[in-house]
């Protein structure tokens, strides 16, 4: 496979990373809480490390979770870095965390890298190029074929909570499927693998780093990425949130997404 001389540089880090995590996988560790109440590991700052470092080289502005920038004119093409998304599932031992990196230019994600270490899964996509998954030594082409009707999707969440809003959403919709996952970029993921079909997010607590990768690959493979008000997501550099939300969903069929979207905003009173 030929990628771009940036897509290369993050695969070679992510796997280099994810290496150095698993080490400490399975040893004790120090847990720490930030000032958000999320958890912080040796793994959180070891793999920013090692991530940060290897792409100062191209000169592009880094926003990453765990490093503070408070410059705000970033330049045109900006690294988007969750060092270890899902560290609730890397303290609890579920393997369901990721490591996630993402090149936004004009605060759009052209390229994405989600790497799954317990698995040694590595999910990429680069803009209007395809999404490819590398596992068992091949790569292999992300590409959903969805014909299910929105009654039959699987929709996937998280381990740890189970939101009201997101049971109210599943009512109007008339799922009953669900997976339960860690990790945002394992969620998108499994709906760009076509294992899910759905993923909600309605509040405005995910951060830039949640979404960026993760983006592009469901794009990529054929799916739909949008905010609750059924728009393109927002990447917003001063608060480092999204605003309104994140969805992604299993297929770029219009009336499917016109009735998540309209199931979205009747359950939040939109």
């Amino acid at each position: 496979m030929k990628f771009s001389e940036e897509l290369n540089a993050v695969i070679s880090l992510v796997i280099k990373a994810g290496k150095e995590v698993l080490n400490l996988y399975n040893k004790d560790y120090d847990i720490n809480i930030k000032e958000d109440n999320s958890l912080l590991t040796e793994a959180d700052l070891l793999s920013n490390k090692i991530i940060t470092e290897g792409l100062e080289k191209f000169g592009y502005d880094i926003i990453s979770e765990e490093k503070n920038f408070d410059k705000k004119d970033y330049t045109k093409k900006v690294w988007i870095i969750d060092p270890l998304d899902g560290t609730k599932d890397f303290i609890q031992k579920t393997g369901e965390f990721s490591i996630m990196v993402a090149l936004l230019e004009d605060r759009k994600p052209i390229l994405g890298v989600v790497y799954v270490p317990v698995l040694d899964k590595l999910y990429i996509a680069e803009k209007d190029k395809g999404a490819f998954l590398f596992y068992n030594n091949s790569y292999k082409m992300l590409n959903i074929n969805q014909s299910k009707e929105i009654e039959d999707f699987k929709i996937v969440v998280s381990r740890n909570h189970f939101l009201e809003e997101l049971r109210k959403i599943s009512l109007e919709l008339n799922i009953k499927n669900f997976n339960k996952m860690g990790s945002v970029g394992v969620k998108f993921c499994s709906i760009a693998e076509g294992k899910s079909d759905l993923a909600l997010y309605t509040n405005s607590k995910m951060g830039i780093w949640d979404c960026a990768s993760s983006h592009i690959i469901l794009e990529e493979a054929g799916g739909e990425v949008l905010d609750i008000y059924g728009n393109n997501p927002e990447y917003n550099f001063d608060t480092k949130k999204m605003k309104n939300g994140f969805v992604g969903i299993g297929t770029k069929d219009k009336k499917v997404v016109e009735k998540v979207v309209k199931a979205i905003n009747k359950v939040l009173g939109l």
